[in-house]
């Protein structure tokens, strides 16, 4: 059953261009935020380059969670007054964008964006009076910079475009937080689903999610463990990392898969986890002394159904008698 809760609100923007330090991402890139600036890695972990993000708002500047779709980086960048801003990997040039009514409660681990055609996907928390009362999602059009809030009755504090086509958002804030998974169609922004990981998991901390092609759903902790659930919301695998990899600092904050199935984790106090979605080797190093988000890069589009091959008028189908399969000959069908 679809449930389709929301409230729509059209979000005033201000954008602002700014130049920019050269510094360029491929499809190979592993990327990094950690308070002002963005790193570059390979998908090994190896450390390749940075560069300072700008910022010209109202508010102290912490970067959080990003996105590469492999032309743009796009950055949940602030907190009371936070920026969409985006670095163009072609035109080595930054733009940002202030949106009305988008906030986030200032938690350094909170913070969650994801792309999907022309549509940025950013978490909303209601954060004071007015216009900061809001919370749900807002998606912003990159086409024509207008925006709209929706699914109004959650606070999300991660948000992630699935591999499969779907939006999923952690939420609630607050303490013990991130104990429901809601799902979304990004497009008609109906509700299709809600996990309950309290039921699965009790009284524990998650903090942020990523999905894969087939609708596994991987939850990291603040308490250090990494679960691995299907879209039935069956749990696959439970690994402390904290015992595992004998971290000091095992409270996690962001977690991002690749296509191909790579997936990295980082820490509170700029940890890298590198792994694969088999879960079974691990590979930690210390890249930071702040929170570091990830992001791998990735073209996401809806999962368009595969339309039905109709055939034309005037194609004929010939039943061969004496073979035990039907062969069609259709004439003119375009395949």
């Amino acid at each position: 059953m679809f449930k389709l809760k929301k409230i729509t609100l059209l979000l005033s923007t201000c954008t602002l261009s700014l130049s920019a330090s050269a510094i360029t991402f491929d499809d190979q890139s592993l990327l990094t935020t950690s308070y002002d600036q963005i790193s570059t890695y390979t998908q090994e972990g190896a450390y390749i380059d940075s560069i300072a993000v700008p910022y010209s708002g109202t508010d102290s500047q912490n970067v959080r969670d990003l996105i590469f779709d492999g032309d743009n980086v796009y950055l949940f960048n602030g907190t009371f007054n936070p920026s969409l801003t985006i670095y163009d990997n072609n035109q080595n040039s930054w733009q940002e964008h202030f949106i009305t009514g988008w906030s986030i409660i200032n938690n350094g681990s909170y913070g969650g964006i994801d792309k999907m055609g022309d549509y940025i996907f950013l978490s909303n928390q209601s954060t004071g009076s007015g216009d900061t009362q809001t919370k749900g999602i807002v998606r912003f059009n990159l086409k024509d910079e207008t925006s709209q809030n929706f699914a109004a009755d959650i606070d999300p504090i991660d948000l992630t475009i699935g591999h499969d086509g779907a939006l999923y958002a952690l939420t609630p804030s607050g303490s013990p937080g991130g104990r429901f998974i809601h799902i979304y169609d990004p497009e008609t922004l109906a509700e299709t689903q809600t996990i309950s990981l309290a039921e699965l998991f009790g009284f524990t901390e998650h903090r942020s999610i990523a999905v894969d092609k087939q609708g596994n759903i991987y939850i990291v902790d603040w308490d250090g463990e990494l679960h691995k659930i299907n879209n039935n919301a069956e749990l696959i695998s439970t690994t402390d990392l904290c015992t595992t990899l004998d971290l000091v600092n095992c409270s996690f904050v962001d977690i991002a898969i690749s296509a191909s199935g790579k997936v990295a984790i980082g820490s509170s106090a700029g940890g890298l986890i590198l792994t694969d979605s088999e879960l079974t080797t691990f590979d930690s190093r210390s890249v930071a002394a702040d929170p570091i988000f990830v992001s791998f890069a990735a073209v996401k589009k809806p999962q368009a159904p595969t339309p039905p091959t109709t055939p034309k008028p005037g194609s004929t189908n010939l039943l061969m008698l004496g073979l035990a399969s039907i062969i069609k000959i259709s004439k003119g069908i375009n395949n």
